[in-house]
């Protein structure tokens, strides 16, 4: 596995990320449900690798009315400088409301 390090300037994190990790927030050994759950209760946008387990859950809340922010999923063997860039367009021609309730997978 590839560790991307990055350091984000602190006006440009304000600006456009609020980004937090699940290690962050305690949930780094925590089941994929625990997260998502973590992520609609802050309102967050989900964004992993999870293929199969994300989105089947995000699909059942949706049917049961809940409201999901989103999720992005990223392929692990999708090429790093394509999942920035599709990350980037989102970031920069999307909105939160593009996301809700929906479960968008790249590459776009």
């Amino acid at each position: 596995m590839i560790t991307l390090k990055i350091l984000v300037d602190v006006n440009l994190k304000q600006a456009i990320l609020d980004l937090i990790t699940a290690r962050e927030v305690g949930l780094d050994k925590a089941p994929d449900e625990i997260i998502l759950q973590h992520a609609i209760s802050e309102n967050r946008i989900l964004l992993t690798h999870d293929e199969r387990t994300v989105p089947r859950i995000v699909y059942q809340y949706i049917q049961q009315g809940v409201n999901v922010p989103g999720v992005i999923v990223v392929p692990q063997g999708l090429p790093i400088r394509k999942a920035i860039e599709d990350l980037e367009l989102i970031l920069v021609a999307g909105k939160p409301a593009d996301l809700e309730n929906r479960v968008l997978r790249l590459p776009l």
